[in-house]
């Protein structure tokens, strides 16, 4: 199989995608995989399980028969299921193993249960959206400032730069303007 480039996305009602030949450096193209790394409540098994699910898109997309875009056909669900994922529409026993929307759960003693329970404890999936919910609602149309999960944007005076951080942040500097970091209240 050729590789793929593994993005981030943060939409909201999926855990990662699989876009294939989504990207081009003007001579050759490549796949893409997406990650959602916004839900909290997502460990490192599960971001790993949802990449290995992608995986096996990327393997149906090359070598396989794969039905309409984000369609999950019997094919792909077999191959899951030899890497050690089931698929279900409600990611619990039971559920559907085919269609449009189908997440998977994780076949205890299965490969991927296997090759998990073998990585060291150190891997880490660091990564976790800190925008959240700003106050009255989402970060869309937020207020310059705004507190996103006990966060406070910072701006400096030339504007290039600006970052969220703890509300009582103090002596960050721009290293383009050198001028401290300040509170957008704007």
């Amino acid at each position: 199989m050729s590789g793929a480039l593994i993005t981030v996305t943060d939409k909201k009602r999926m855990r990662g995608y699989f876009a294939g030949d989504r990207w081009s450096d003007g001579n050759r193209k490549t796949h893409e995989i997406a990650l959602n790394f916004v839900r909290s409540d997502r460990t490192v098994r599960d971001i790993l399980g949802t990449l290995v699910h992608e995986m096996c898109h990327q393997w149906q997309h090359e070598l396989g028969n794969p039905s309409r875009s984000s369609y999950h056909n019997k094919e792909w669900g077999e191959k899951m299921k030899e890497v050690g994922l089931f698929p279900s529409s409600t990611g619990q026993p039971g559920g559907r193993q085919t269609g449009q929307q189908v997440s998977h759960f994780i076949i205890e003693g299965g490969a991927f249960d296997v090759a998990f329970a073998r990585m060291q404890d150190d891997i880490q999936v660091p990564w976790r959206d800190v925008w959240g919910k700003v106050e009255g609602g989402g970060t869309k149309g937020a207020k310059p400032g705004a507190v996103a999960n006990n966060k406070t944007k910072y701006s400096c005076k030339c504007a290039k730069r600006s970052f969220w951080g703890k509300p009582d942040l103090t002596d960050v500097s721009c290293k383009i303007c050198d001028e401290d970091f300040l509170p957008d209240l704007q």
